[in-house]
């Protein structure tokens, strides 16, 4: 199968050697690697003319500034040519089997439409200081995902990824391009969190396959765009729920485990962070999509917790 990767940049001159060498040297032959840079005023544009001499390798200036990750996304998609896709993000980093240990499931089962692994959390300096599958609770021993196999990918969508994007990072993703052209690519309308949403619409529609090993390298630093748009990535996550509850029933799947996670998330400071803090704006947000189910699970569950205080007091 052919692989095409699409490397978006905006300002990361100083991880594109490390970035567009880590992809030269996978152990897998890939069909093409489409570098997109966005009007980046780093010298970026210095560092990848280096490696146009690659007949494997094509260049795309955008002018003026697209202004989302998410708008760089479709338009690379739009130029593919190949049969799996990996956007592999500019200030991240790979081990060199990594689509070698990605892209043969999807040659064996023609229903997994997505492959990830874990990831190694990374600082600036290229440090690891943390591993997504220590940070992800989707990772329960005993349960989903404890081992590396292909897996109900609607079962993932059920029970996992309706609470939190588990899969952490885009570029410990290889997709299937005919299922991505299925779901029309990302929403460009959500500014954070359009990767969660094309993940769970992707993973919704077959099968998924684990790779329980850190292939991939994602990178945290002080200017990770999740760290400045919070109150954006927070708001972005409620609708998200939403639309994944409407998928769930139109596809007559589980909705059992989000509603739990919505109640949860009514009570919530941010539905990343431990704790809960009652907020007015999480309970609007927690009831944009109303049905008679929705508001039965949030009486029952509510009922529970106001019991369970009234049981631990002395």
């Amino acid at each position: 199968m052919k692989v095409s990767i699409i490397l978006p940049n905006y300002n990361h001159a100083v991880y594109l050697d490390q970035r567009i060498s880590g992809i030269l040297r996978q152990s897998l032959a890939f069909h093409e690697l489409i570098i997109l840079d966005d009007c980046s005023l780093d010298g970026s544009v210095e560092v990848i003319r280096k490696y146009l001499g690659d007949p494997r390798i094509k260049f795309i200036q955008n002018d003026p500034n697209s202004g989302s990750t998410f708008l760089q996304w479709k338009k690379g998609l739009e130029l593919v040519s190949g049969d799996l896709v990996w956007i592999a993000e500019s200030d991240d980093d790979c081990e060199p089997d990594f689509l070698a240990k990605l892209v043969p499931p999807f040659e064996k089962d023609g229903e997994v439409t997505l492959a990830f692994c874990d990831s190694a959390i990374i600082d600036e300096n290229s440090k690891p200081f943390d591993n997504s599958r220590k940070w992800s609770f989707a990772f329960r021993q005993g349960e989903l995902l404890e081992t590396s196999g292909v897996y109900s990918g609607k079962s993932f969508c059920e029970k996992y990824l309706s609470e939190k994007n588990v899969t952490v990072n885009a570029s410990g993703i290889v997709f299937r391009k005919s299922t991505m052209d299925q779901v029309g690519g990302p929403d460009t309308s959500l500014k954070m969190a359009a990767d969660w949403r094309l993940w769970f619409e992707l993973c919704l529609l077959g099968k998924i396959h684990y790779v329980n090993e850190s292939l991939n390298h994602h990178r945290r630093h002080q200017n990770t765009v999740t760290h400045q748009k919070m109150d954006i990535l927070k708001k972005e996550s409620f609708q998200n729920q939403n639309h994944f509850y409407r998928l769930l029933r139109e596809r007559k799947a589980s909705t059992k485990w989000i509603r739990t996670y919505r109640f949860k998330w009514a009570f919530k400071k941010a539905i990343w962070e431990a704790g809960y803090v009652p907020s007015i704006q999480n309970f609007r947000l927690y009831f944009t999509v109303v049905d008679f189910s929705v508001i039965l699970t949030f009486l029952t569950n509510l009922h529970r917790l106001i019991y369970g205080i009234l049981v631990r007091r002395p």
